[in-house]
């Protein structure tokens, strides 16, 4: 702030007629980040108990670049109400893959047009599939209260359409005389957690209802997905989501409370066996409820979800949920050792001494570092001392809503779950604290450089204990970013 100093008010010439204001508005954008990572030991075990597999000290480097333009026009009145045509496209020119996530090279994000008309509101072309409060689908979007980064890589061709009713009364958008829209869609999938293998062929139709006001938003989302793979197995599921956040701003403060939940269903043909000719059920949930209280040196987030677990892994249902990948709770537990222990669960169902041949899809155990088979509650805090420097702290605490069971090593224990590392019928999954710096700099009107470091460890809980009752050993995790960031 600069000081104020009064002065007489000097008598204005008389203002010339405004220039009419333009419909068309152009914005481009370019980002550029960098994200270092480095974990301690992850204690897992080989196909045999005595064949230790010591997962790590890992570490990963990714640089990547984006850039973005976005070309829009708007209308008072008529047919066409709003218009928007937007291209974005990264390219990832540096990456020492976090095992076990593959990496991408070139990449088109963005490709769409959008069009508001009395009509409604059509969509066509490659975009990110988003809803509610990013449970089920997410754009990997800033979060300021989440740790970690993330990828922001989802991506959808789809073609939609929307019922708004207030265009049939009213000039201008629509949506801001009253915001409802009715929706349908097609999806081709170019690129989510389930299809992102060579081979893979997936498409969603949806219908949706959406209510966004100033202070309610809330809705209810319906999707049937189809998919195949490169050898011809399949999945088709339905998974019913409703979501409801409340924003209440009174001057520089704000509460928010808001929650989703959802449920899955279908049959899959992955992970068949000679035990389970047929495939697997799906009978899923998963769902989060939080309140938000903040100033503006500061908020508070209390978080508490859940994702659906199976004690009975490849007994003919499915029942294991798990959370969109880009959305994080905490830093350690679930993106980092779970994503490593789900990996080395998959290479050993798949090792030939065991299974002569791994189960059709076995690849598809792999978590990539989601919220699964959990029940946790997860509160952050960030404080901005500075106004370019703020700092968060959470922690982390979850328990399993089955007993945890590890599918290779159940299945050599007959079918009794069985963690990861021979602890049978428990269900702890630990604790976590975290904390991270964030530092932004404003180099220009429209340049952002961001710096941030977070770290966190997490100490397990007794589903992770050996068979003999010895536990694993905390594990910790060190990440560093740095973004630049121009819109002009």
């Amino acid at each position: 702030m600069h000081p104020t100093v009064e002065t007489p008010a000097a008598v204005e010439p008389k203002a010339a007629p405004a220039e009419p204001k333009s419909p068309w508005h152009w914005r481009h954008s370019f980002d550029q980040r960098f994200v270092g990572e480095q974990a301690s030991v992850v204690e897992g075990l080989g196909p045999q108990p005595s064949e230790v597999a010591r997962l790590g000290p890992t570490g990963g480097m990714q640089a990547r670049a984006r850039a973005g333009t976005q070309l829009s026009y708007s209308a008072a009145d008529g047919f066409l109400r709003h218009a928007v045509a937007e291209m974005q496209v990264q390219l990832r020119y540096w990456d020492q893959p976090w095992a076990p996530q593959p990496a991408t090279n070139n990449m088109l994000l963005r490709g769409r047009a959008e069009l508001v008309t009395t009509a409604g509101q059509f969509t066509l072309g490659r975009s990110a599939s988003v809803w509610g409060l990013g449970v089920l689908a997410t754009d990997g979007g800033y979060d300021a209260l989440q740790f970690g980064a993330r990828q922001g890589e989802n991506a959808v061709t789809r073609f939609g359409w929307a019922i708004l009713p207030a265009s049939l009364w009213h000039k201008g958008d629509p949506l801001q005389a009253f915001p409802l829209a009715i929706a349908v869609a097609y999806d081709a999938q170019s690129k989510d957690d389930l299809s992102g293998l060579p081979g893979d062929a997936a498409t969603n139709r949806i219908a949706a209802i959406l209510y966004r006001g100033k202070q309610l938003q809330t809705g209810a989302y319906m999707v049937r997905r189809g998919q195949t793979d490169a050898d011809g197995l399949g999945l088709q599921a339905t998974v019913v989501d409703g979501f409801v956040r409340w924003r209440q701003q009174s001057g520089p403060g704000w509460v928010e409370v808001a929650a989703e939940g959802l449920y899955g269903w279908g049959h899959t043909g992955w992970l068949k066996s000679p035990n389970q000719p047929d495939g697997l059920d799906l009978a899923q949930w998963g769902g989060v409820a939080r309140v938000e209280v903040g100033r503006k040196r500061g908020a508070l987030r209390l978080e508490a979800g859940g994702a659906s677990g199976d004690a009975l892994p490849l007994n003919g249902t499915l029942r294991s949920f798990r959370f969109a990948s880009d959305y994080h709770v905490g830093l350690v537990m679930f993106s980092q050792a779970q994503r490593q222990l789900s990996a080395q669960a998959a290479s050993n169902l798949g090792d030939p001494r065991y299974s002569g041949s791994a189960p059709a899809g076995v690849q598809r155990v792999a978590t990539l570092g989601a919220v699964n088979q959990a029940l946790y509650v997860h509160p952050v805090v960030r404080l901005q001392p500075y106004k370019n420097v703020a700092v968060l702290l959470g922690g982390v605490w979850a328990r399993s809503p089955t007993d945890v069971a590890d599918p290779f090593r159940s299945f050599l224990n007959g079918g009794k779950a069985t963690g990861p590392r021979g602890a049978q019928s428990k269900r702890g999954l630990g604790m976590e604290l975290d904390g991270a710096v964030e530092c932004t700099a404003h180099l220009l009107e429209a340049l952002v450089a961001v710096a941030r470091v977070d770290a966190g460890v997490w100490f397990p809980g007794d589903a992770y204990d050996d068979a003999a009752g010895s536990p694993m050993a905390a594990v910790g995790v060190v990440q560093g970013q740095l973004q630049v960031r121009a819109e002009f």
